[in-house]
């Protein structure tokens, strides 16, 4: 009889443990923090839980969840651009931008920190060329809009 109570004790404690709710939060040893107006925002390197604020409008999340890339660079009016192709990538000295129609086509160039490093235009062109030459070996983000047809897209470059 002792053995089933203490087996069934033993059930319960771990029973109450099992449904414990981690929140969304962080302990790190690095990181920085940048203030714009009134928001001011601290980030860490390499987190995976993060720490999400909503005030109205604004929605600050920091790590490696947070809203979609569309809300997050002011994109909501928009919808996905089909039809440009970017090769070679990965990429030494530069990248080819192959549009389906021509059109007039903004090309912004991100590195993974967001920090915006070029903006190219194209005017009635199908292909744009883009350097990397200077750049350094990396990952970047590069971001295609059509503001004509409120489209986007955007993909990720390998520079070697």
């Amino acid at each position: 009889m002792k053995k089933i109570i203490t087996i069934v004790t033993i059930l319960i404690v771990i029973s109450s443990f099992s449904q414990t709710a981690i929140k969304k939060s962080s302990i790190d040893s690095g990181g920085a923090s940048a203030t714009n107006g009134t928001i001011s925002m601290v980030y860490t390197i390499g987190e995976v839980a993060v720490q999400e604020t909503t005030n109205g409008t604004t929605h600050i999340s920091e790590g490696f969840i947070g809203t979609d890339m569309m809300s997050s660079l002011g994109l909501n009016d928009y919808t996905p651009l089909s039809g440009v192709q970017l090769y070679p990538n990965p990429a030494i000295n530069f990248v080819t931008v192959s549009f389906s129609e021509t059109s007039n086509y903004t090309i912004t160039l991100y590195d993974l920190l967001g920090k915006e490093i070029a903006t190219y235009k194209t005017q009635n062109s199908d292909t744009k060329q883009i350097s990397l030459k200077q750049l350094p070996k990396a990952v970047y983000m590069l971001l295609i809009t059509n503001d004509n047809t409120k489209q986007f897209t955007s993909y990720k470059i390998i520079k070697k």
